[in-house]
């Protein structure tokens, strides 16, 4: 785990560049652009090269040390993780959360 600067990154899971899962997150969303090319809400973000493929694991507002502190505690963690259902969602960075619709739900 690892801590981004905005709301929308505060604790990821980043993708390593050589890895399988790296390749295929940029692939799905290349597919996901492709597939809604026509849909006219895609049009604001738009494709960009910037895509950082990771898993979000938080969204907070909280501050950089305190980020580091929830980070912390997260790579201490001696467990696993099993992940039930992937979710496909429609995001507005612009707008709260609660504006969010999930597109599709995939249970694993």
């Amino acid at each position: 785990a690892t801590v981004g600067k905005s709301r929308h990154q505060c604790l990821l899971y980043p993708s390593v560049q050589s890895g399988r899962g790296h390749d295929t997150l940029v692939k799905l969303r290349s597919d996901c652009f492709q597939a809604l090319d026509s849909c006219p809400s895609l049009e604001i973000f738009g494709f960009n090269s910037e895509f950082y493929p990771h898993i979000s694991l938080m969204y907070s507002d909280m501050s950089q040390s305190e980020r580091e502190e929830v980070c912390a505690t997260v790579k201490s963690y001696d467990g696993d993780v099993e992940m039930a259902t992937l979710e496909l969602w429609k995001v507005f960075l612009d707008k709260p959360e609660s504006s969010w619709k999930m597109v599709d739900s995939l249970e694993l």
